[in-house]
């Protein structure tokens, strides 16, 4: 599985629990995710299981300029 281009040491079951181990609370606004170049609907992170050969993207704005 691989998260924003790097490895992951381990795998994570679901999207909810990639991002929890990522610290970032479901409830955290301005954040998408994408699947094999899939957006996964917020409404859908518990349920979107993930597969050791996944690629996904997290995307959320950074402060600074």
């Amino acid at each position: 599985m691989k998260v924003n281009g790097a490895i992951e040491p381990e795998p994570a079951a679901t999207v909810a629990a990639l991002l929890e181990r990522h610290g970032i609370a479901a409830w955290t606004k301005f954040v998408a995710v994408a699947v094999n170049g899939v957006v996964v609907r917020r409404d859908a992170w518990e349920t979107t299981a993930l597969g050791p050969d996944d690629e996904i993207e997290i995307i959320r704005p950074l402060e600074g300029g």
